[in-house]
């Protein structure tokens, strides 16, 4: 839990506007948990077996669904390509579809729907389409594109390196790994945005949520797979598990005090500039960049 804790922390793209902002924080952060609870649901379903729920479940279903077609325009149709997923993976395997799940995935496609077409975003996409309406269409969605590709390569590059070299540190690997299907979604709400009419860097949080529950199930594999061998030598030796373990707890309890380094060095530092708190970890140099913590992300 400290590890998923650090990672968010250390890779969370544009903090501030996830975080600290009242207005990206209800849109970025805190919807996520409708995002994520109804997607619990449906991946419980799949690998729990599923059965008739009662009517107070089917209500869940419905009213997680609709929230969850609410939140953002990248989280909700991710979580309809999950469950396109998940309905194409149930008839190949033969599992049943209950009408409690095909009812709360139209309750997702009407939350979207609503979220899509509601007043607020359509005078935002009249404006980003009078901005660009002289472009030609395939070159701006082909700059669409590249923009998503490099700032998803800026924002996920070490989160990604680190998941893919702790996936291929197991021993049994699989395209069916759970692992595969967190990484394809993160990947499709990276380039859903490409779709959308307006764009913030804010929208790599959910990329990464989605990596931190690879990297989750990783580390849980890794530490927890009898049949790794690390863990094999680990059961013949007492001594070398609690050297192990009091190795780990020492880089997590280092990596925490450099946390609260960082949040206190960096709100006095705002203070004292009349400005606000914020970190980013920036892969190239910034000239304008300078602080208690130098690459850290604390600008002016």
């Amino acid at each position: 839990l400290g590890l998923i804790y650090l990672f968010l922390w250390f890779f969370m793209p544009d903090f501030s506007e996830v975080m600290t902002w009242a207005t990206g924080s209800i849109t970025y952060l805190w919807t996520n948990f409708f995002l994520l609870a109804f997607g619990y649901l449906f991946y419980r379903d799949y690998y729990e077996n599923s059965e008739k729920a009662d009517l107070r479940n089917m209500l869940c279903y419905v009213f997680l669904g609709f929230l969850a077609g609410q939140s953002n325009e990248a989280g909700a149709c991710t979580m309809i390509f999950a469950s396109m997923i998940f309905v194409v993976f149930s008839l190949y395997n033969k599992k049943h579809i209950y009408l409690h799940q095909i009812l709360g995935i139209c309750a997702l496609i009407i939350g979207t729907a609503t979220l899509i077409l509601a007043p607020g975003n359509r005078v935002r996409i009249s404006e980003v389409e009078a901005s660009s309406g002289a472009s030609n269409v395939i070159k701006n969605y082909l700059f669409r594109f590249a923009r998503e590709t490099f700032y998803g390569v800026m924002f996920l590059m070490i989160p990604l390196a680190i998941c893919i070299g702790l996936y291929f540190i197991r021993q049994k690997k699989s395209w069916k790994d759970k692992e595969i299907l967190f990484a394809i979604l993160a990947l499709v709400s990276v380039y859903v945005m490409t779709f959308s009419a307006g764009f913030a860097n804010r929208i790599y949080q959910l990329p990464l949520l989605l990596l931190t529950i690879v990297f989750s199930i990783s580390i849980d594999d890794i530490w927890f797979n009898t049949e790794n061998p690390i863990i094999c030598k680990m059961d013949q030796s007492d001594k070398f598990i609690r050297n192990i373990k009091r190795s780990i707890t020492a880089f997590i309890a280092a990596m925490m005090l450099m946390v609260v380094f960082e949040v206190v060095a960096g709100t006095i530092y705002a203070e004292s500039r009349k400005s606000f708190f914020d970190r980013q970890m920036i892969y190239y140099h910034i000239y304008d960049n300078e602080g208690a913590l130098s690459g850290n992300g604390i600008q002016n």
